[in-house]
């Protein structure tokens, strides 16, 4: 129960940072993905735990943003499906399969809120939004995933061990 309110209390300080707090504050316009980061490297290290993080923390940029409800949500959740169909391949190192995984999500995420926007009648202008956004968030995504997989990796060892450890203190 407790990993579930640090999970909910985590996505929501990402969304705000993400959605409010880094544009008013720095006024750049391009930023690290936090909620993609966090919940593809935790869908890459637990499975099916990270898609209720992609979920949730789509569902809090969509209200934070104030894009159409659910766009984020589905950008993310279509994002971590395409990563996991993709993970068959034979990465070895864990680092390098969760800096896939978000690339992976971070291209198919934005493919996936383009389609809303459009079937929402908003003009998208695909070279634009690929060349300024997309792009250079293919390169700043899956470099943050680094400092987000050492976090994650090192919080989910510890929780597992703490699962383990947890029958024998009863």
């Amino acid at each position: 129960m407790r990993r579930h309110i640090f999970a909910g209390a985590l996505l929501l300080v990402l969304a705000v940072a993400e959605g409010s707090l880094w544009p008013s504050l720095t006024g750049i316009r391009l930023r690290p993905e936090l909620v993609l980061i966090a919940s593809s490297v935790w869908a890459a290290l637990t499975g099916t735990e990270g898609f209720f993080w992609a979920a949730g923390g789509g569902l809090l940029l969509d209200l934070i943003s104030g894009a159409p409800l659910g766009a984020n949500a589905a950008g993310l959740m279509a994002g971590n499906v395409a990563a996991l169909l993709l993970d068959t391949l034979p990465i070895p190192s864990t680092l390098f399969r969760c800096t896939n995984w978000v690339a992976v999500t971070t291209l198919v995420s934005h493919i996936a809120i383009i389609i809303v926007l459009r079937l929402n009648g908003q003009a998208v202008d695909l070279i634009t939004v690929f060349l300024n956004t997309i792009l250079p968030l293919l390169i700043i995504n899956p470099t943050v995933s680094i400092l987000a997989y050492v976090l994650l990796s090192r919080y989910d060892t510890r929780r597992q061990q703490a699962e383990l450890l947890a029958p024998t203190l009863r």
